[in-house]
């Protein structure tokens, strides 16, 4: 679902005409937020749960290795460190052990003990369990995702039209075009709310306390 709502994003403004090129190479766009409590009460107000963090992939393709894996964190996922704590070392770790290269030894002690720390492990009658999504295939995978119908794009168009007709409130007019660059990716932010509407439905239930530490990860062992 998280894949499909992706196909949502309109891309009609070259972000490349908002970055600054850096010594290293890379390009980027500089954020930042103030830090403002607003002037009324927010005591009663409910927590935020519709939050989400950006699609997160990590890879390894060398000659003795191949995997890509794919991560998002939300409300759901009992994770809260995004970023900075999905190591591309977690999933080479992971990817010995798929290949029952990782016998549990003390000189491997460390590396179980962290990935039952991340839950990419579960431990259970002495058995250790893989506690997210394998997929043998990245084009197989890629293949099973349904295309976005023709007919959905202007009811993602409207709904970026009028989160960016918010958002550019009270902004400096310079500002106008960033905002309206990074709110092209807006309709495809819905999952989070398409999720709870599929929870309230019974069609999804709340994962438990381990499988939430591995929720909505891939990872993939081929190309």
């Amino acid at each position: 679902m998280w894949f499909i709502a992706g196909g949502l994003n309109v891309k009609e403004v070259d972000g490349l005409d908002f970055c600054v090129k850096r010594p290293d190479g890379g390009n980027y766009i500089a954020f930042a937020h103030v830090d403002v409590k607003p002037d009324w009460d927010i005591s009663d107000a409910e927590p935020n749960i519709y939050w989400a963090c950006g699609e997160m992939w990590r890879d390894n393709i060398s000659a003795d290795r191949w995997w890509k894996s794919w991560q998002v964190d939300h409300n759901w996922t009992a994770r809260r460190s995004g970023w900075i704590d999905n190591l591309d070392s977690d999933y080479d770790k992971l990817y010995y052990f798929l290949k029952d290269e990782l016998p549990e030894t003390d000189v491997n002690a460390e590396s179980y003990a962290r990935l039952l720390s991340k839950g990419y492990l579960i431990k259970e009658n002495g058995e250790y369990k893989c506690n997210l999504i394998l997929c043998d295939s990245l084009k197989k995978w890629w293949d099973y995702i349904p295309k976005i119908p023709s007919d959905a794009l202007p009811d993602a168009k409207e709904h970026i039209a009028e989160v960016t007709k918010a958002e550019l409130i009270n902004q400096p007019e310079h500002m106008h075009p960033l905002i309206k660059y990074i709110n092209q990716c807006m309709a495809g932010s819905t999952h989070t709310r398409i999720m709870k509407i599929l929870l309230d439905m019974g069609v999804l239930k709340l994962p438990t306390e381990k499988q939430a530490k591995g929720l909505c990860t891939v990872m993939f062992m081929g190309e």
